[in-house]
Formats: structure tokens, sequence, C-alpha cells
């Protein structure tokens, strides 16, 4: 039996509230077109392969099993709602090859397993998969160019449920070397994705500020210019539509 951590419960919670947390958003907002039914598919490959395993494999206390059994839950329950209940699935948009990360991560675990067993086997495999299941979320994203508050909230919990997994596991100095280069560097590529997707996003945002300030400073030196040209005109000469409409330097609606 491995020690657990003892602030391994937050990670749980952080991680289970995310999972509970979209399902949830979907269905108040009616709509799922920014969520990646890939990823959500990827997630429940991780979470019911990942369980398979004894509890007691890494000294899991009672409370754990509610945790478990809610992932799983959440996470079949969006692919649900999202495949079958929700009608705002964007099929044409989230297009991104999973079959290879599924592959992949099945490969590795194969070909590189900790013990030659199979509950070892499927716990590799829901850590390699879990390290990029966010992958299609993301490109999904930055194909439509929108993502709304649930699941931007989505993202970031599961990203910070995995910065607190890693530390909880270095400040406990319990680490086991066999367990290291599985947990941890499967970890640090699923933040790496999400910090890359939110440098991307924070590049996006700023990037189009500007173009927008550009655009409200060219309308108005086009309409200083009407002005100028409004005011250059001799009174007895002034349009009649000019009289009767009000001065605007800025319109909004353009």
């Amino acid at each position: 039996m491995y020690p657990v951590p003892e602030f391994f419960p937050v990670v749980e919670i952080l991680h289970t509230f995310a999972m509970c947390f979209l399902p949830v958003s979907i269905i108040l907002k009616q709509n799922g077109a920014d969520v990646s039914g890939k990823t959500q598919l990827l997630q429940a490959m991780v979470v019911i392969t990942r369980y398979v395993h004894p509890y007691d494999t890494f000294g899991y206390a009672d409370w754990t099993s509610m945790t478990k059994g809610l992932q799983i839950m959440a996470t079949v329950f969006t692919v649900f709602i999202l495949f079958v209940v929700m009608d705002s699935y964007d099929t044409k948009s989230d297009i991104f090859t999973a079959e290879i990360l599924v592959f992949t991560a099945m490969y590795l675990a194969l070909h590189f397993p900790i013990k030659m067993d199979s509950y070892w086997i499927l716990w590799q495999f829901s850590e390699y998969l879990e390290a990029v299941s966010l992958l299609p979320q993301v490109y999904l994203v930055i194909k439509i160019q929108n993502i709304s508050m649930g699941t931007a909230v989505f993202m970031t919990f599961m990203a910070i449920s995995k910065l607190f997994y890693i530390f909880t596991w270095l400040i406990s100095h319990k680490t086991n070397v066999e367990l290291f280069y599985v947990t941890h560097i499967s970890a640090i590529i699923h933040v790496g994705i999400f910090i890359s997707f939110l440098i991307l996003g924070i590049c996006t945002a700023a990037a189009n500020s500007s173009t927008t300030k550009s655009s409200k400073m060219g309308y108005a030196v086009v309409d200083v210019g009407n002005v100028v040209k409004n005011v250059s005109q001799k009174p007895g000469k002034k349009d009649q539509a000019t009289d009767r409409t009000p001065l605007i330097l800025y319109s909004s609606d353009v």
C-alpha cells in the first residue's frame, strides 16, 4: 500500500468540483456548443479505467469512494447530455483526432508498465490519457473562438487540481520512485497544456482589444473630418439635413 499525502483530499475535492460543475453549467445555459464531447469521452475513459483498481492500493479512505463515484457519474452524465440530450453540440468543429491520444496512452502503458498487472496497466493508461485529455477542448475553443464561463471554470479547476496534486506529493516527501515519472510528468504535461492555452487566450484577447481600439480611432478621425467640412461651409449654403442631424463623434453600432 502506498502512502497518500495528507492534503490529497483537497485534490479530490477540486477534481470532483470541476467534473460536477460542467454538466450543471451546460444544463443551466442550455448550450454545449463550446464543450468538447471528445474531451469528455476521454475523461470518462480516464475515471473508469483508473478506479477499476482496488481502492486500498493507495490507502484510500471510505469517503473517497463517494468522490470517485461522483466523478464517474458526472463525466458519464456530461457525455450523455452532450450526445443524446443537447442538440447544440458542435460536431463539425470538435474534430480533433482523439484516437491518437488513446492509442498512444495504451502503447505507453503496455510497453512501460510499473507492474505487469492489469490494474496497474489501466491506471498508467488513465494517467497518460488524462495528461492530454484537454487537447480536444483546447482545439475546439481555438477553432470556434468562443468559451463560456462554465467551460472556463471546468478547465481552470482541472488544472488547479493537478497543480495541487504535484504540490501535495512533493511536500509529503512520500513519493514512490516507481510512481514519480507517471504521476508527476503526466500532471506537468496536463498543466502545461492549460497554461499554453491560457497564454494563447491572453495574447488573442490583447490583439483583439488593440484592433478594436484602432478601429474606433479610425472612425473618430472620419467623423472629425466631416465636422471640419461642415464648419467650413457657408451658413447660407449649409444642407438642411445637416442642420437637423446632431453631431456624432463616435457610434458604437459600427
